[in-house]
């Protein structure tokens, strides 16, 4: 005999609290943006980094990679809901006022297999609607620049890469031949640099 059995009965097993129902949402956003922004930045990298004709061909037009972005995720969401905990009243509240501090919301999302196996009636369902939008970082982080690996290139091309990425750097004195090599660079590479900051270059000037 098949005996029904409400969400509550698989709460443990299958049920997570609302928020981390939402953030789950929200990491997934992330994950799709930083794949999409991965693919752009290994297209930019084929770009300059590539010495076919056709590379070159594409410099000299000033082509540039679509960036994608993804602004905004409307979530709609059927669930079934069940509240774990219980209300207490707390020491020298008033009469009748509960403290909902115990009490914890959990969902379980609701699909085919779940409905089927618990017998679960999706009239007693809810629905959850949410909106996940994508903010600009702030004016810090936005300033932040991170600091590309020359060690060991030349510092013709070392200056040019810098100019580049708008990185701000100090000059060195006595100021290096083109085709001397930078030793290394304080803050290392892929480490950030502080809007205030100036990039340091130390040189090999064994030669």
């Amino acid at each position: 005999m098949t005996s029904k059995r409400g969400p509550n009965a698989v709460s443990d097993a299958l049920a997570a609290p609302l928020g981390d129902l939402i953030a789950a949402v929200g990491r997934g956003l992330s994950e799709a943006q930083e794949a999409l922004d991965l693919g752009t930045a290994e297209t930019l990298k084929r770009l300059y980094a590539g010495d076919d004709a056709n590379m070159e061909l594409l410099r000299r037009l000033g082509y540039q990679p679509t960036w994608y972005r993804i602004p905004e995720v409307d979530a709609e969401i059927t669930v079934s809901l069940t509240i774990s905990g219980a209300q207490t009243e707390a020491p020298g509240a008033p009469r009748g006022r509960a403290d909902a501090g115990g009490v914890r919301l959990y969902v379980a999302p609701m699909d085919a297999s779940y409905t089927n196996r618990y017998e679960y009636d999706l009239n007693a369902a809810s629905t959850i609607k949410f909106r996940v939008v994508a903010v600009p970082p702030s004016t810090q982080a936005a300033e932040m620049k991170v600091v590309p690996r020359l060690d060991g290139v030349a510092w013709g091309e070392a200056r040019r890469r810098l100019q580049q990425l708008d990185v701000p750097f100090e000059a060195p004195t006595p100021t290096p031949r083109e085709d001397e090599l930078v030793l290394a660079t304080t803050p290392g590479a892929g480490e950030l640099l502080a809007r205030d900051q100036t990039l340091t270059l130390t040189f090999d000037r064994r030669g």
